[in-house]
């Protein structure tokens, strides 16, 4: 018997080859971004645990997280997206609010009524990720007059 190819990783339907970027879903070939890939990859090695936000920041980024950067969670969401494109039944990463992110190894049908993810990545730009607000939104400072 031949040992597991370690840089094989499956998770249900999905099959993850990182050496080749290579992702498929039911056979079928998902294009992602190198660090749409990176992210995958990292929660498919640590399915079914909560893999915290600092931790996806050091390891996909290579960098700290700074509190008000979102891009972990543009990232995540458009990784749900695309992985809905191709399987739209079922929810595979699952958001543990202010701690960090989960890839289910068995995915759970997708209830769209109860599922609240970021703005999509094009609702945001550089300047605004750093921010934590969508492009054209005031940041929260300036909206304070607003309350008093």
């Amino acid at each position: 018997m031949t040992p597991p190819d370690p840089e094989r990783i499956i998770v249900g339907p999905i099959e993850i080859r990182p050496d080749r970027y290579l992702v498929l879903i039911d056979g079928r070939a998902l294009p992602l971004s190198q660090r749409e890939l990176a992210l995958l990859t990292v929660l498919a090695r640590r399915r079914g645990e909560v893999v915290l936000r600092d931790e996806l920041y050091q390891l996909v980024w290579g960098r700290p997280h700074a509190r008000s950067d979102r891009s972990v969670d543009v990232y995540v969401h458009k990784l749900r997206r695309k992985l809905e494109a191709v399987v739209p039944e079922l929810r595979f990463i699952h958001t543990h609010h202010t701690i960090g992110y989960r890839l289910d190894p068995q995915p759970t049908p997708l209830e769209r009524s109860h599922t609240r993810d970021p703005a999509p990545a094009e609702d945001f730009d550089d300047d605004s990720l750093l921010r934590g607000s969508p492009r054209g939104a005031a940041p929260r400072a300036e909206l304070d007059f607003l309350a008093g």
